[in-house]
């Protein structure tokens, strides 16, 4: 082959090599020259072919050798994993330790679910190892979330569909064998759907609200997102020893004032939301609640029928550490009392209002400990309020009045943190007077001498020279600014913002989008 590409170059090297680029006869010499090449070209090409036919076959054979290997590294990688697997030191773990590692794995602040893909139905497809363990482990099924949320049109009142029969045998299983004898976190919950014109399929309805009552004695928290059961009625509070929770979220509960199970000895966390009817009417004792949280939207049309309802609810609840009140701006024509009462432990309050509601309510309530206050609109003179609660130290209002605030701030030495919604129409200077208020020379005039976190949602129409002023006092060593350590803010002028900018990293601060 070297050969004849040798012959070729000197070909092209000779006169005859014009031959082929144009129309000239060859002469007879050429001629036989050129035959002569033609010749050894065939045969050279028949044997380059006959050897990429070879090679090809060559590295057909090696693709398919090297397939094979493959296919049998595969296998042998799979026998490996079994075998390592064998003797992976988490098969020597203790099923004790197993057990303590799954419990350790759920949420205690969520209730499970029947999904596959959440704990914990989906240890039980781990391993026959993992659900051996996972099933006989009472602690992973202490808390259901039973739901009705399919509407059946063509089936009678008295029948369930295959699948919602066998929801019925899971539920059973689950609180009255899994459970075993651990306290039950129950959320039971019916979509408006599933009732209609032909109703929910009652021979269901009972046979779930039957397994529910079975294990009644080992309820702790128990929510309702429905009309409660009409068989709860026969219940007693010595059946429910264990209750320590009850959240009902229902329109028309005209059954609970008449239940008994209420009084429950451990009862102390009460969620009411979207009720008609007024807890004021429930046969429960208030001194044992703790934790309290009242929708008031519902009760009645005016509102100075349920602040007298509220009232008389928290006049007894004399235990409360935390508690939530909402009421409409529906319920009009308004009167508060001048009487006060004492809550001594009571940590956390939180009142939604609408808009333009005075909490008229919080003047008559003394906390003397109190630590976190959130108030959906500050539009009442509650100095007297901040002055009894020397403790508080996070405020959370929504509109306020600068003027009203600024007074109720000088009582409050301990707070540290105070978001504000929004602010009142007051001018400008009174925007300027409530920021300079925090940076006051005077130790006397200080306002939240300890307030490490400020934030106000609306604008705060305050000039350059007080923003100077607030880092320039802070530089020197400010009692009321030590703790600051970032601010945020929005210019109107970008070079405006850009002067800020560098004032702000000048002295050392955080400078974030927005007004805080």
């Amino acid at each position: 082959m070297a050969m004849l590409i040798s012959k070729l170059q000197t070909l092209a090297s000779t006169a005859a090599y014009d031959l082929f680029s144009t129309n000239r006869v060859p002469t007879e010499k050429e001629r036989e020259n050129l035959e002569e090449y033609l010749t050894e070209i065939d045969l050279a090409i028949k044997v380059n072919r006959m050897r990429v036919s070879q090679n090809e076959l060559e590295i057909k054979k090696l693709q398919e050798e090297n397939e094979r290997l493959r296919t049998e590294e595969i296998h042998m990688v799979e026998s490996e994993m079994q075998h390592r697997r064998v003797l992976s030191p988490f098969r020597r773990v203790p099923d004790d330790i197993v057990r303590e590692i799954l419990v350790a794995c759920m949420d205690p602040t969520t209730v499970s679910t029947m999904d596959r893909a959440t704990t914990p139905l989906m240890f039980t497809l781990v391993s026959s190892n993992f659900r051996q363990v996972a099933l006989t482990t009472p602690q992973l099924w202490d808390s259901l979330h039973v739901e009705f949320n399919q509407y059946l049109p063509h089936l009678r009142k008295t029948e369930a569909p295959p699948p919602m029969r066998r929801y019925s045998q899971l539920v059973r299983e689950w609180l009255l064998r899994r459970s075993g004898a651990m306290p039950l976190r129950i959320r039971i919950k019916v979509n408006c759907v599933f009732r209609g014109e032909y109703g929910l399929c009652d021979g269901l309805v009972n046979d779930i609200a039957a397994i529910i009552l079975a294990c009644a004695s080992r309820w702790r928290d128990i929510e309702f997102i429905t009309t409660p059961f009409s068989r709860l009625s026969k219940l007693k509070a010595t059946d429910v020893p264990c209750l320590r929770s009850l959240t009902l979220h229902n329109k028309n509960s005209v059954l609970l004032p008449s239940m008994k199970f209420l009084r429950a000895p451990n009862l102390s966390r009460l969620i009411v939301c979207r009720d008609r009817t007024s807890p004021g009417h429930f046969a429960i004792n208030w001194r044992k609640i703790t934790h309290l949280s009242l929708d008031g939207t519902l009760w009645g049309y005016r509102l100075n029928d349920t602040f007298d309802k509220i009232v008389h609810i928290l006049r007894q609840a004399v235990n409360l550490k935390e508690c939530s009140l909402r009421m409409s701006s529906t319920q009009i024509g308004a009167t508060h009392s001048t009487m006060t009462f004492s809550l001594p432990f009571l940590k956390s309050f939180k009142i939604h209002l609408d808009q333009y509601q005075r909490p008229y309510i919080i003047q008559c309530i003394h906390a003397p400990i109190l630590e976190n206050l959130y108030l959906s609109n500050y539009a009442a003179p509650l100095t007297t309020f901040f002055e009894q609660s020397p403790y508080l130290q996070t405020l959370h209002v929504g509109l306020a009045s600068i003027t009203e605030l600024m007074a109720a701030l000088r009582h409050c030495f301990s707070l540290k943190t105070l978001h504000i919604t929004h602010i009142g129409t007051e001018i400008a200077e009174d925007h300027e007077a409530f920021l300079r208020a925090f940076i006051n020379e005077d130790e006397a005039a200080q306002i939240c001498p300890l307030l490490e976190c400020f934030s106000c949602s609306q604008t705060l129409d305050v000039s350059i020279d007080t923003v100077r002023a607030f880092l320039n006092r802070r530089d020197r060593k400010t009692p009321s600014l030590i703790c600051w350590r970032a601010i945020a803010m929005d210019a109107l002028e970008e070079s405006t913002d850009r002067y800020i900018a560098n004032v702000i990293a000048k002295h050392g601060l955080n400078k974030d989008d927005g007004w805080n």
